[in-house]
């Protein structure tokens, strides 16, 4: 887990006393639902978005979808924060890394490459839909029409 400096510590700290439900003023923000997690309100009612919009026999239902989403989401940022740093690249290994770019985008390209391959996979014995052989048949018909004088 990355180390926190004492810049971010700070901010951290000073973001949790300001929505500290211990204080007054914050829980006028959250969401009036029982057991709500929203701490913000869109609403006179005092209601989060998920709530003031529903009717309020479905609130317990959507009560525990916005727990779960909270849930899922703090989940999801605890394993993104534990995955490691990828290893910098070495010199050698950028200039390769560029070297294979270039070659990717220097080479002349067939247009009709796409329609050559499925009729190769068609002569080999592989089914191809409809479609594909539709495709791959009109785009060489007017690859041979254009190279007609």
């Amino acid at each position: 887990m990355k180390r926190q400096s004492s810049f971010e510590q700070a901010r951290d700290r000073r973001i949790a006393d300001d929505v500290s439900t211990d204080d007054a003023s914050a829980r006028l923000l959250m969401c009036a639902a029982v057991g709500c997690p929203n701490v913000w309100t869109v609403s006179n009612g005092r209601l989060c978005s998920a709530h003031a919009w529903s009717d309020p026999h479905a609130w317990p239902r959507i009560t525990q979808e916005q727990i779960d989403a909270q849930t899922e989401r703090a989940l999801r940022n605890t394993i993104d924060s534990q995955q490691p740093a990828p290893a910098p690249l070495s010199l050698a290994q950028k200039a390769a890394l560029i070297r294979r770019l270039r070659g990717l985008f220097a080479a002349p390209r067939d247009p009709l490459g796409w329609a050559d391959a499925l009729r190769n996979r068609e002569r080999d014995g592989e089914p191809l839909s409809a479609v594909q052989r539709a495709a791959w048949r009109e785009a060489l018909r007017f690859r041979s029409q254009a190279d007609a004088p």
